[in-house]
């Protein structure tokens, strides 16, 4: 059998490193500052860069956004000749071992620009140009004249001994695009006009979605066989989506992942309070990512600026996370600072660490497979489809919440923290007919509202044949397309009926559990703080562990009785067992972390997967196993950091005791970050590896 050609970003680790602006705020002197940017970029351990030959904020021109003034290489679109920095970068960084991935934005213009290419800016759908990019700029449409002038510059960068090209986009914004090219286009499709995409409750707002997906893929399809043509070599990708919707920007990386080299996303981008921002969000990118790239590389980018104050930088402690989790995801990572950034020493220390580990054992962090046998689903189509999946604020997009109940980012934040808590290494992957569900003994589904028949079909038979099932509130209550079942559709593996209708809210009620099992081990107190909404449903086959308490009309309003609601029902289905939750259960950790919750998902975890490692007496240290053929590595993410964020500071602990499940045999341990001899007892239950300290992050290599 012939092995599959591998391409340079496909061969070794990516250490991608981009200091954004230090050769953007004049063109004088460049052959200095080129010189400086390679040096910081070797001192680093870069072995990538994304460099800057756009200039976004032009010396005698106010304003910001890309423009053709500002082009730093030779292109025959360049209203004036500036200094050709590509030219100077590329030999002394090509000496110094770095790659070169051009970057290039393709969603944000200056306004000048969008004066003199008015027919190719974005419209919305009152009829106006979107003209408040980051408060500032345009953004271009790519279904219009526009597409021609990016593969122009296309063109003129492939005639350089680049390495890459990165767009920085392309998108819709989340209330375009009625521009004249979209109308044209959209007709061609056998349509009528536009309807508004502020409205998801016309027939013909799917019609419209699928039309901005499909133009942004036939884009990268278009980008591709232009660079192809002259370059074959050369790597393509752009920034893509993670947990998050696709339709506000028209981005669906299942379809982009074809005509790109790897899939990327801003999953370390942090903004506003961070005490409301997931400490896995990295993490959670870099498990998604892996599940929706078709064995490409992925790339989460990680971001050193506070969002939005981005010349505010992160701790370095915050920084040592944001990679931590990208590695121990199974991504690799893209880091990205200002040039006065440069005088943190401590935050670029730490990413020289990381680079140094890196470059010692490539192997531990290439071409490694998780060895999870938990998977947690992050719902794809209810966040497309469901009323009640609301869109983050990003770079891309605002915030935009929803009235209906069930938000999805938080369930599924939520049932990320619980895992991550119970020290269950766990996948990310998707409710798609096509996911292999084969290699898990434990599914947990937070409110997968939306399922297509198929798939349905698929998760009954997970469970009848031994699978496992944790599921949250209205899950499998939907079709595909958004629209309310009659029941739902894993009723029977559930074990219950659906009773129509949601109950709630609950201000400060409880449920309580009313028959004893195993999965409540550990879980003393009577009454336990309710979700604010649950689903109304009756037990059928199923057996009520936990019920929901009668709602109070005050919180001093006595003992509420009991309810006729169960909340926790657990229903064996054939050869498995299904647990169904039946409130925002997800959505209450993430707000409250109740520890009865935490604890109700170790005993599930413990029951129903193998749970092949555990990390004694140090409950708040994130474990993940992967493997290659020939090494299994543990990662170790240090999440003592105290009770707010930003995190300032990570306490260090000492003698990390790890139990390795006695399945999993273990030879030659050894610390690849610290180097520290580890002491290694063999018992009954396994391995006990005791590590001499913890500090912020440390990945365990023995051989099988």
């Amino acid at each position: 059998m012939v092995e599959k050609q591998k391409y340079w970003w496909e061969k070794k680790p990516l250490r991608i490193v981009e200091i954004a602006s230090l050769l953007q705020k004049d063109c004088a002197g460049v052959f200095e500052r080129v010189e400086t940017e390679v040096k910081l970029l070797k001192k680093l351990g870069a072995n990538v860069c994304h460099f800057h030959c756009m200039m976004h904020i032009t010396p005698d021109i106010s304003g910001a956004g890309m423009n053709e003034y500002g082009f730093l290489f030779r292109t025959r679109l360049a209203v004036r000749e500036n200094p050709d920095h590509l030219a100077a970068f590329l030999p002394l960084a090509h000496q110094a071992g770095i790659r070169v991935i051009v970057y290039f934005n393709v969603h944000w213009y200056h306004t000048d620009f969008g004066r003199r290419h008015q027919e190719w800016i974005q419209i919305r759908e009152d009829g106006s140009p979107v003209n408040n990019m980051y408060q500032t700029g345009v953004t271009p449409c790519i279904n219009s004249p526009f597409r021609d002038w990016v593969f122009q510059v296309l063109t003129d960068l492939c005639a350089y001994d680049i390495d890459g090209i990165f767009y920085d986009g392309p998108i819709f914004h989340h209330n375009s695009c009625y521009c004249h090219w979209c109308q044209q286009a959209f007709a061609e499709r056998g349509n009528q006009e536009l309807p508004k995409k502020s409205d998801r409750n016309d027939e013909r707002w799917k019609d419209l979605i699928y039309f901005q997906f499909e133009s942004i893929q036939k884009f990268l399809a278009d980008s591709r066989k232009t660079v192809h043509q002259l370059r074959p070599d050369i790597l393509l990708c752009m920034n893509g989506n993670s947990n998050w919707p696709g339709w506000p920007t028209g981005v669906d990386n299942h379809r982009n992942i074809v005509y790109t080299d790897l899939l990327g996303a801003e999953g370390g981008f942090l903004y506003g309070d961070l005490n409301q921002v997931p400490v896995y969000k990295p993490g959670m990118a870099a498990k998604l990512l892996r599940t929706q790239s078709q064995g490409k590389p992925v790339v989460v980018f990680n971001c050193a600026g506070w969002k939005p104050w981005s010349f505010y930088t992160l701790s370095a402690a915050e920084i040592s996370l944001l990679l931590a989790e990208t590695l121990s995801g199974g991504g690799n990572y893209w880091v990205a600072f200002f040039e006065d950034d440069l005088k943190q020493k401590e935050v670029l220390e730490v990413i020289r660490r990381y680079n140094r580990l890196l470059t010692r054992f490539p192997k531990a962090f290439s071409g490694t497979e998780s060895m999870a046998d938990v998977a947690l689903v992050w719902p794809s189509v209810s966040a497309e489809f469901y009323a009640g999946s609301s869109v983050p604020l990003r770079d891309f997009t605002p915030e935009i919440k929803t009235a209906h109940i069930g938000d999805i980012s938080q369930e599924f934040y939520g049932f990320y923290e619980l895992l991550a808590r119970c020290q269950t290494p766990f996948d990310v992957i998707e409710e798609l007919p096509t996911t292999d569900l084969s290699r898990y003994r434990l599914l947990v589904l937070p409110n997968v509202a939306c399922l297509e028949s198929s798939m349905v079909e698929k998760l009954k038979d997970f469970v009848q044949n031994g699978g496992n099932l944790v599921a949250s509130f209205e899950t499998s209550l939907y079709d595909a397309g958004g629209r309310r079942l009659e029941r739902m559709g894993l009723e029977d593996v559930f074990g219950i009926e659906y009773a129509g209708s949601v109950i709630g809210p609950f201000s400060w009620d409880y449920i309580s559990p009313v028959t004893e099992s195993n999965l409540l081990k550990g879980i003393t107190k009577f009454f336990l703080p309710s979700p604010q909404y649950g689903l109304a449903v009756k037990a059928k086959e199923g057996t009520v562990l936990i019920a929901f308490r009668k709602k109070m009309k005050g919180r001093y309003d006595g003992v509420p009785m009991l309810s006729e609601y169960p909340f926790t029902v657990v229903n064996r289905y054939g050869q498995g067992k299904a647990v169904y939750l039946a409130g925002i259960f997800g959505t209450a950790f993430f707000r409250y972390h109740f520890p009865e919750y935490l604890q109700l998902m170790k005993n599930i975890c413990q029951q129903f997967s193998s749970m092949p490692v555990t990390v004694e007496s140090f409950p708040e240290v994130e474990v993940n196993l992967r493997r290659n053929r020939e090494k299994i590595y543990l990662h170790l993410i240090n999440m003592t950091a105290g009770l707010k964020r930003p995190v300032t500071g990570i306490t260090t602990l000492h003698d990390v005791k790890v139990m390795v499940n006695k399945n999993i045999q273990v030879l030659k341990v050894r610390c690849l970050k610290t180097e520290a001899k580890i002491g290694v007892k063999f018992c009954r239950q396994g391995t006990i590896l005791t590590i001499p300290q913890l500090c912020d992050y440390e990945i365990l290599e023995w051989e099988t």
